[in-house]
C-alpha cells in the first residue's frame, strides 16, 4: 500500500492527537482516539472496498483479548466506523478522528499524499488517470470536504484551501 499505509497511521495517530489536545479531551477520550487511528485502516490486510468491517474486527478481537471496558471498545469501533466515506461524524471523537483521517488535506505537501493514492489505485484497484483528470477528481473532493472540529475548521481549512489554490494552477497549466 503507498497510502493506506503505517505511515498513514501513524500521520492520523499524530493528528488525533494534537486535535484532541486542542479540544481539551480527557486522557480517555485520547486514549480511544489513539486507539481508533491505530486500527482504522487494518482492513485494508484483507479487502479495500468496505475495510472499515474488518478493521473493526481486527479491532475488536484486539480489545477484547487485552480485556478492555466494553465501554471504550464501543467507542474505538465507532471511531472507526465514523471514518467510512462519506464521513457522517455524530460526536467529537467522530469528528476528530475523521478530520484526522483527512488531515492530509491540509499538508503542505498534499501533492506527495496524492501522488501515492493515485499509484495505489492504479495498483490496488486499476484505476488509471491522466494528470488533468487526476487534479480534477482532488479538486472537487478538496471543494466539497468539510472539516467537523473547531481546530480543524480554523486551522487546517486555510491550509486546505491553499492546496485547492494549488490544484486550480495545475488545472489551468494543463498538469
Amino acid at each position: 500500500m503507498h497510502f493506506h499505509n503505517i505511515g498513514h497511521a501513524e500521520d492520523v495517530a499524530y493528528a488525533v492527537n494534537r486535535i484532541g489536545l486542542n479540544s481539551s479531551l480527557p486522557q480517555e477520550d485520547l486514549d480511544v482516539l489513539a486507539v481508533a487511528a491505530w486500527f482504522h485502516d487494518t482492513g485494508y490486510c484483507f479487502e479495500y472496498e468496505g475495510h472499515e468491517n474488518s478493521s473493526v474486527d481486527i479491532a475488536e478481537g484486539f480489545l477484547n483479548y487485552e480485556n478492555c471496558e466494553r465501554s471504550f471498545i464501543d467507542k474505538v469501533l465507532d471511531c472507526i466506523w465514523s471514518t467510512c466515506f462519506p464521513q457522517q461524524p455524530t460526536n467529537l471523537l467522530e469528528q476528530i478522528i475523521c478530520d484526522a483521517d483527512l488531515y492530509h488535506f491540509s499538508k503542505k505537501n498534499y501533492s506527495d499524499y496524492a501522488r501515492r493514492l493515485r499509484t495505489e489505485w492504479c495498483l490496488v484497484l486499476h484505476k488509471t488517470f491522466i494528470d488533468q483528470d487526476w487534479n480534477l477528481q482532488n479538486l472537487e473532493i478538496l471543494r466539497k470536504h468539510q472539516f467537523h472540529t473547531d481546530y480543524g475548521r480554523q486551522i487546517l481549512e486555510r491550509r486546505k484551501q491553499e492546496n485547492i489554490k494549488m490544484l486550480n494552477s495545475a488545472i489551468v497549466k494543463g498538469q
